[in-house]
């Protein structure tokens, strides 16, 4: 974590007009990170010898672990955050990091991260396990704006967004769950100019898709003007 808050946390301060106080936000907040990590060691099953891994990507940090969740624990319940963990592969470590005043207490781990990336203006998060259950990740988003701030860095490679771009992000921002079929009734769009420029977008980093066709939901990665 040390290494982390020095080399990866990044800090922006913005001043507004009409504000006395400015405006404070981090492109990951300290606390989700630390929360992942701390469940990704308690539940780790540590009779596999992968080790846990955390990658560092240009628009999120990813932290897996083997073996995957518990089979207490739902895919539906991951995708809406409703997990209750029955069973407890380590509660002696989970002791430990409670001594240690790194958890608080049972199933309060994805409470804590959401609350965490919330009071930042980050996105949710994404956890996700295999069917066979054999990893668990978890997928911290990185804050919108220094997604355009990067962007504006590098010339030449802010694309902007056409117009079916922008009505399929504006259909997404208002009904996150809305289906392919739905767009292209509503957007008055052929299926293979929305397949396109879904693609387009997902190219672009603007969306993702979390779960499955029928049951999933879009994510707005980034902001759009």
């Amino acid at each position: 974590m040390q290494y982390i808050q020095n080399s990866v946390i990044q800090e922006q301060v913005i001043k507004l007009p009409d504000k006395a106080e400015a405006d404070r936000f981090f492109n990951y907040p300290y606390a989700a990170i630390e929360e992942s990590l701390c469940n990704a060691v308690y539940h780790k099953g540590y009779d596999v010898r992968e080790p846990i891994e955390v990658r560092v990507l240009p628009d999120r940090i990813e932290i897996v672990s083997h073996p995957g969740a518990d089979r207490s624990i739902t895919e539906q319940g991951l995708k809406t955050y409703h997990v209750f963990n029955r069973r407890y592969r380590n509660r002696r470590i989970g002791e430990f990091l409670k001594e240690m005043h790194l958890t608080e207490g049972r199933n309060t781990g994805f409470k804590k991260i959401l609350n965490a990336l919330k009071r930042n203006g980050s996105p949710d998060p994404i956890f996700e396990t295999d069917p066979e259950r054999l990893s668990f990740s978890s997928t911290l988003l990185i804050h919108p704006y220094f997604i355009l701030q990067n962007e504006g860095e590098n010339e030449g490679e802010n694309k902007e967004i056409t117009k079916n771009e922008r009505m399929i992000l504006t259909a997404i921002e208002k009904e996150p769950s809305i289906s392919v079929a739905k767009m292209v009734k509503e957007l008055g769009l052929s299926k293979a100019s929305l397949e396109r420029a879904i693609k387009s977008l997902k190219e672009k980093h603007f969306i993702k898709r979390q779960g499955p066709a029928k049951g999933g939901k879009w994510i707005i990665l980034k902001k759009f003007l």
